[in-house]
């Protein structure tokens, strides 16, 4: 019994890792030998406070502080506990952002399909609506190539101009503007 109680002291939060931690915060590393020991065999970065008289290898990276004091463990603990939670909380909010950007562009593309769903369906009805007989209007031999309108163009026919290869008609000549009458002043100086 000693032995299970103790078992299930040191190793109870072991059972819920799903693969290896990213890394592990520790506050004495002589107490926490062994941890330390495993991570660095494991490639898992540790993160520790380290007093003077503990060993800093094999640890990444050193807090320095003393481990031995209650007030200045608990004030370390809690720091790291709310840059993890914070660091989570924006994860999640990531998580988030992403799956709302995900729905969006899924939402657009059901948008585009039904727009051109929509589109197939219209053609369809109008080529329902249509009641032409085309059997009818193309016949073999009866079909007639229709007449060929004419265009005319107003600023070449005020030019005077026509079609290529057609005569230009003579030019009006523009009627003569009226004389002005000038009065002649009698001459007086003689």
């Amino acid at each position: 019994i000693k032995e299970y109680k103790k078992l299930k002291e040191n190793l109870e939060g072991l059972k819920d890792l799903e693969g290896l931690p990213g890394a592990i915060f520790t506050v004495d590393v002589k107490r926490e030998e062994n941890a330390v020991k495993e991570c660095n065999k494991l490639g898992v970065p540790v993160c520790a406070v380290v007093d003077t008289n503990c060993d800093p290898d094999g640890i990444d990276v050193l807090i320095p502080g003393n481990d031995d004091a209650i007030r200045a463990v608990r004030l370390m603990c809690k720091i790291m506990a709310d840059s993890i939670i914070e660091e989570k909380v924006a994860i999640e909010k990531e998580k988030e952002q992403v799956l709302k950007q995900q729905e969006q562009e899924k939402a657009e593309a059901a948008d585009i399909a039904a727009a051109e769903n929509s589109d197939e369906k219209a053609k369809a009805r109008a080529a329902a609506l249509d009641s032409t007989n085309y059997a009818e209007v193309f016949e073999e031999g009866k079909t007639e190539p229709a007449p060929v309108k004419e265009e005319s163009n107003e600023y070449e026919e005020y030019l005077g101009g026509g079609k290529p290869g057609e005569e230009k008609p003579p030019a009006e000549k523009p009627a003569a503007a009226p004389e002005a009458k000038t009065e002649e002043k009698p001459n007086t100086n003689n």
